[in-house]
């Protein structure tokens, strides 16, 4: 039996998510400067908290297509782990964007 002090083995999933929350937080700033380019822009309050949401969903979205082939590859479980960090992260990063345009604005 293992004692308490032993630590379990840390499985992809759990060091990669930290990781890929910065690859998450990349998407965003790009659908920002996209969303920017595109004429979207922030000349009032209500109009920052759109696109900042709209920039969030967009990143998630993407970030969540981009992780299904990794979590129906039946190859390697290191790559499930993968799929299964990004879209956790994604999931995270809209969870807390949605209060913070709340809040802010």
């Amino acid at each position: 039996m293992k004692s308490w002090r032993e630590h379990p083995r840390k499985t992809p999933a759990t060091w990669s998510t930290p990781l890929l929350f910065q690859v998450v937080c990349g998407v965003f700033l790009a659908a920002m400067l996209v969303l920017g380019k595109m004429g979207l822009r922030d000349n009032d309050t209500a109009a920052e908290g759109h696109k900042v949401l709209t920039a969030a969903v967009v990143a998630a979205v993407v970030c969540v297509l981009v992780s299904v082939p990794f979590l129906v590859s039946r190859g390697r479980p290191a790559l499930r782990g993968v799929g299964v960090g990004l879209a956790t992260s994604a999931v995270i990063f809209l969870i807390g964007a949605a209060p913070y345009v709340y809040w802010l604005y």
